[in-house]
């Protein structure tokens, strides 16, 4: 491949990206969030039952697969609470479209109290994991060098401020990649990838990012995020424009693959037996 620093200028980045499926409207930095989560009843005696109650929606912009429900924290055994059932979970999640909204679900356990002397709060968080993939496009405009320099001052000045006028739609999901131009080197790029969901990636890991339209140094899967939260790469356009081109708009696209966590705490308030 023919070495592209030389060949071409980078004049600006515009952001064009969206995930497949999604509906009208805005982005957002959700996939599935945890909507309410209710005890009931409560406070509740040793010894009963005690519902839990959580409700979920996917309101991302991708199908939300292999969904997990679970509770941390509740000691079990013999004194501890007892799980008799788990009903309403789903195995997946449709996101929004145009004009609906995305589907939703309710889970319930059953859980039976321990018996207990004393009045007790119990903390609980419940947990959602669930598998997501993402598709992004961006639009990025690059400029022959040579035409560029070739042009009078006005008229370069004219065509660089015409840079970056393209449309597009928006990002819907707890991780958005971003492309952004360099500042170190006009005609490279930086791939940006961050969680900008109220959730976790288990460990801190995306588990598959492909990216054709331009190459990133070092790129290699799983993405290990920097403390849970971002990771950068290097890139460079695959494509050259020739002086004949003069300027052209560079579709490039990243597939993100990973799973996701959001918590809600709640407190489980057992009563002791009346004497």
């Amino acid at each position: 491949m023919k070495k592209i620093l030389p060949l071409v200028f980078l004049i600006s980045v515009l952001i064009v990206s969206g995930c497949v499926k999604q509906g009208g409207g805005g982005g957002t930095n959700d996939g599935v969030i945890i909507t309410s989560f209710v005890v009931d009843p409560s406070p509740v005696e040793g010894g009963d039952h005690v519902y839990l109650l959580m409700d979920i929606e996917n309101r991302g912009g991708d199908v939300a697969r292999n969904i997990e429900a679970k509770l941390i924290g509740l000691p079990t055994g013999e004194r501890g609470f007892s799980i008799e059932s788990i009903t309403g979970k789903p195995d997946e999640l449709y996101p929004p479209e145009a004009g609906i909204t995305g589907e939703v679900a309710t889970i319930e356990w059953d859980l039976k109290t321990p018996e207990s002397e004393t009045d007790i709060d119990y903390p609980v968080e419940g947990e959602i994991k669930y598998s997501y993939k993402s598709h992004v496009e961006t639009l990025v405009r690059i400029a022959n060098r040579d035409w560029l320099r070739s042009l009078p001052p006005e008229e370069r000045k004219t065509q660089s401020a015409k840079q970056g006028e393209v449309g597009g739609g928006v990002q819907s999901g707890p991780i958005h990649a971003t492309i952004k131009p360099s500042t170190s080197t006009a005609s490279r790029l930086i791939l940006d990838i961050q969680n900008v969901g109220s959730g976790l990636v288990p460990n801190d890991e995306i588990k598959s990012v492909s990216v054709s339209g331009m190459s990133c140094s070092g790129l290699t899967n799983p993405v290990k995020l920097i403390r849970g939260k971002s990771k950068q790469f290097r890139c460079e356009p695959t494509e050259d424009v020739s002086e004949q081109e003069r300027w052209k708009n560079i579709r490039i696209d990243v597939d993100l693959d990973y799973d996701y966590i959001v918590k809600r705490p709640a407190t489980i308030k057992v009563l002791r037996k009346p004497l």
